[in-house]
């Protein structure tokens, strides 16, 4: 099992809403945010997805691995600025993911990859 940490900072949603398109105000606006019931500014889920990704594919895989399917379900907002603990255990070709923060899971998934040749 691996335990990894890392924050989506305020820069980061910034970046990928220029990227994205993405400038839904609940991402950029406070105010917005907490009209529609979230008591900070959220990060959008692709960009979660792709931190998580990044992790994996800097800290887990090797350059040899190829993955056959990686399916994750978000479960509670991730908000800006806060940690995000990844706890990633390996079952024989199989990665699984459980992402927490502030005490709630907020991801889950699993990553397959192909058997090596």
């Amino acid at each position: 099992m691996k335990i990894i940490r890392f924050t989506i900072t305020e820069q980061d949603v910034e970046q990928y809403a220029e990227i994205s398109g993405d400038f839904n105000p609940i991402h950029l606006d406070l105010n917005e945010a907490n009209k529609q019931g979230f008591s900070n500014k959220i990060a959008h889920g692709m960009l979660t997805l792709s931190k998580t990704w990044t992790v994996l594919a800097n800290e887990i895989l090797t350059p040899h691995d190829i993955f056959y399917q990686f399916s994750v379900s978000f479960l509670s907002p991730v908000y800006i600025g806060r940690q995000i603990t990844l706890t990633i255990s390996q079952l024989d070709n199989d990665y699984q993911i459980e992402g927490k923060s502030d005490g709630k899971t907020i991801i889950k998934g699993i990553l397959e990859l192909k058997e090596k040749l």
